[in-house]
């Protein structure tokens, strides 16, 4: 980040700073929960970063903040003119010449997400002539998702640098008009192999800016699915994949992987991140789903490094059993499973019975000690609920069979990203699920399983076995 930018960062971090002292100095915790009552619930993680100056938050999350802080909407006057110049200064362009952000408060269900449109539906309303492309319209500044930073839109698949060098900030949209790839359909011949049913194969799908999502078991855009691709700023503003919990990734060695290569590719050399650098245009990389095996292979047409939009074309291919399983694999034997690690306590019963209790993962109790490395669970920012971790743990999403400690921490070795995930969402671990969480500080591992969810006030019902490292 530039002198003159990190300087407004720094100003802005300063200011949030007295505005924490101004309402009482609240825990980063309760901050938390205050931000969630305005329906733009602000991880404690985020807080903690535009507190240090890490980096600077949305103006959603900003004006969120400090109605938490303050209780003052005076303040909230103050916040959005001081964003406003902050924001002005990281990007380098005069805010009046942007999109104006969005500062009025979400309500309950802004979470669910306005479906970007498929590379073969131009939106409604914008016709468009054979060549042409109707633009997506940009997300306003701040807007949108939770944490990702906007920046001048700036089209990169298959441009030039001396091409963009002389075009210098313009503003281009992604073609979403070209048809790219076959109808989608499976070919008639297809046969199942290696345990997987092809589903459909060259299904060609966009979204429109970092707030829009994929469903990779339909192949088309949608707000909401069971196993989506996104995409953000990547944590450095260069862009990348969003993927969702329980999926794994790896570059595919072929044009045309079949889902073989894909699970020996995930296998060798799995990515925790597919940043935008290591998947351009041209690019093909896999996904796999742990809980229920499926595979996508994700053929990389055109990025936006502006408002993170994505085209692809994508190939679905369904477990079916045999050889190829999902990656789960039967229960290993307690030895083998858990050497080097000692139980504290195993299968041990705990209830969250609202998102206003804590589980002490030491003890494996409810706790009001927010020293302690704890569960607890909230509304998930899509009303459907999460499971809500502590700062410094690490989690991996199992899936249905149960792992062992020695399973978990190589598993979160390997798909560990570089900011620890703050939340498993509900329908990442349906009942029976398990999930592994690790505490950086200590080392040990709890090894999770979903009894019971509910949706209402974010209860949950799980059994506990806590895992310590043994002594070197």
């Amino acid at each position: 980040m530039p002198d003159g930018s990190q300087h407004a960062v720094d100003e802005f971090a300063a200011w949030l700073r007295q505005m924490r002292l101004v309402g009482g100095d609240r825990s980063l915790r309760v901050l938390e929960k205050l931000t969630e009552r305005h329906h733009e619930r602000v991880a404690r993680s985020t807080i903690k970063d535009a507190l240090d100056a890490k980096r600077l938050p949305s103006v959603d999350q900003a004006i969120a903040m400090v109605r938490a802080m303050t209780d003052d909407e005076a303040r909230v006057v103050e916040c959005r003119k001081k964003w406003t110049a902050a924001r002005s200064a990281v990007t380098g362009v005069a805010l009046s010449e942007m999109q104006a952000p969005a500062t009025a408060r979400r309500p309950p269900n802004s979470a669910v997400r306005k479906p970007g449109y498929s590379v073969s539906d131009p939106p409604t309303g914008e016709a468009s002539a054979p060549g042409t492309v109707p633009p997506p319209h940009p997300p306003a500044p701040g807007s949108g998702r939770t944490g990702r930073p906007r920046g001048k839109r700036v089209g990169i698949a298959a441009v030039a640098v001396a091409a963009l060098a002389a075009v210098g900030g313009g503003v281009y949209a992604l073609r979403a008009g070209d048809s790219g790839g076959s109808s989608g359909s499976p070919r008639a011949q297809e046969k199942p192999q290696d345990g997987y049913s092809l589903v459909y194969r060259g299904r060609p799908a966009a979204t429109a800016n970092a707030d829009s999502s994929i469903d990779l078991t339909a192949g088309k855009a949608a707000a909401q699915g069971a196993w989506l691709l996104s995409s953000d700023s990547g944590g450095d503003g260069k862009g990348a994949f969003d993927l969702q919990d329980a999926t794994d990734a790896a570059l595919s060695p072929q044009p045309s992987p079949t889902p073989t290569e894909c699970l020996t590719a995930i296998t060798e050399k799995p990515l925790a991140k597919v940043s935008f650098a290591l998947a351009p245009a041209g690019t093909t990389f896999c996904l796999r789903w742990r809980l229920d095996g499926g595979i996508a292979v994700v053929h990389v047409l055109d990025l936006d490094t502006g408002n993170w939009a994505i085209r692809v074309s994508l190939d679905y291919y369904r477990h079916t059993g045999g050889s190829s399983a999902s990656g789960s694999t039967a229960p290993s034997s307690s030895s083998a499973s858990e050497a080097g690690y000692t139980a504290a306590y195993r299968d041990k019963p705990a209830e969250l019975r609202s998102y206003n209790d804590d589980i002490d993962l030491a003890t494996g109790r409810r706790t009001t000690d927010e020293k302690t490395w704890y569960l607890s669970s909230n509304a998930g920012n899509d009303k459907r609920g999460a499971f809500e971790l502590a700062p410094g743990t690490d989690v991996f999403i199992a899936g249905v069979t149960r792992p062992g400690p020695v399973t978990c921490a190589r598993r979160i070795g390997q798909h560990r990203p570089a900011t620890a995930p703050d939340k498993v969402h509900f329908p990442e671990v349906p009942v029976g699920n398990w999930f592994c969480l690790r505490s950086r500080a200590t080392g040990d591992i709890v090894v999770v399983q979903v009894i019971d969810v509910d949706t209402g006030d974010w209860g949950a019902k799980v059994t506990l076995s806590r895992f310590r490292p043994k002594s070197t």
